[in-house]
């Protein structure tokens, strides 16, 4: 809760020829998205090259014979209303307007737990199960 967070998105094209078309991405009602960069950094939100939409973003894709388009989707997720373990679903699909062999894998969809992270600043110290003090009076 309160952290940024990002996920992957990769489509391959397992065809031998280009394949163009349009990635939708949705996200988790809780969340927002922050930035969307591909695979030079450049943020595709910022820059007009994917439209944002009410649950996430689309952009065009044009991929080469065999290659992939990837992007980098950075969201936050909000202090509040967010509990350790609550599970978050998010998902992805393609619409081909190139030849697609197989629209069985045009869509997918993941979930993620929320986590906690490491407190660097949290120091224990366990050197057995209890500390003996002795006072010694003069």
């Amino acid at each position: 809760p309160g952290f940024d967070s990002t996920l992957e998105v990769t489509i391959n094209n397992l065809h031998a020829g280009n394949s163009t078309g349009t990635l939708q991405f949705n996200h988790d009602p809780i969340a927002s998205i922050i930035a969307v960069y591909d695979r030079n950094g450049i943020d595709i939100l910022a820059n007009g090259t994917a439209t944002v939409t009410s649950n996430g973003f689309s952009t065009p894709y044009n991929i080469m014979a065999f290659g992939q388009y990837d992007l980098e989707v950075v969201m936050a997720t909000p202090v509040t209303g967010v509990q350790l373990g609550d599970m978050f679903t998010h998902s992805a699909s393609i619409n081909p307007t190139s030849t697609d062999s197989n629209t069985s894998n045009n869509n997918t969809t993941v979930n993620v737990t929320v986590v906690a992270s490491y407190d660097p600043n949290d120091v224990t110290e366990t050197r057995g199960p209890s500390i003996i003090w002795c006072a010694k009076t003069v």
